[in-house]
């Protein structure tokens, strides 16, 4: 909880992973059209990831997966890209992005060739109007804080230490028994601790 509240702020501020150089130094450019100007020459299967400046809920993705991008879609032809948005799986021009309200990083496939394009353009339309994947977001969120992906830091952990240790006061005081919550964190912290000790053993380091 700490710990997100001051990314938060590192993310508001524009410091850290969230400055401006650290966006340039990774290929972004400010999402303007004087930046991209000519969207319809990026050729299919290029990659496009986005930073959003103000917005929570890209911020909290880019927390819990500790980069600096939040977002990320697909070209197909002419400038259009598909995209997975939380109304679901859809086309759109790139313009659509180049409010000057975020930073921009594509990486296109070099070994494409253009006689392949339609077919690669095809697969990335695959499934258009699919619904968004709530639950897929929710699974990798709990594999996330439970250390089971690389994207684990301590500092979660630390954060859920704290909210709980908060709630259990809350419950303290309204006379409501803490017991329920008490069971959640220890096996949480087994959970945890057990994917750390897991992590160790293959030689990767934890983070805080």
């Amino acid at each position: 909880m700490v710990f997100a509240i001051a990314d938060y702020f590192k993310y508001r501020e524009h410091k850290g992973r969230y400055s401006f150089s650290a966006l340039e130094k990774k290929g972004g450019r400010l999402a303007t059209k004087e930046n991209f100007p000519k969207p319809e020459e990026i050729p299919p299967c290029s990659t496009m990831f986005h930073h959003s400046f103000n917005s929570f809920i890209s911020w909290l993705v880019m927390y819990y997966t500790t980069g600096a991008w939040a977002h990320c879609a697909m070209f197909t032809k002419n400038g259009y890209l598909v995209d997975m948005t939380t109304a679901g799986k859809i086309k759109h021009p790139f313009s659509d992005y180049l409010d000057g309200n975020g930073y921009i990083a594509i990486y296109s496939l070099r070994n494409l060739k253009k006689e392949n394009w339609d077919d690669a353009v095809a697969i990335i339309e695959k499934d258009i109007g699919k619904e968004y994947g709530y639950l897929g977001v929710i699974i990798k969120f709990l594999k996330i804080i439970l250390g089971f992906t690389e994207e684990y830091r301590l500092r979660f952990s630390f954060d859920i230490f704290i909210l709980c240790a908060l709630l259990y006061v809350g419950c303290i005081f309204s006379n409501v028994r803490g017991a329920v919550l008490i069971t959640a964190v220890s096996f949480y912290t087994l959970i945890v601790i057990a994917n750390i000790l897991r992590s160790r053993l293959s030689g990767k380091a934890v983070r805080f």
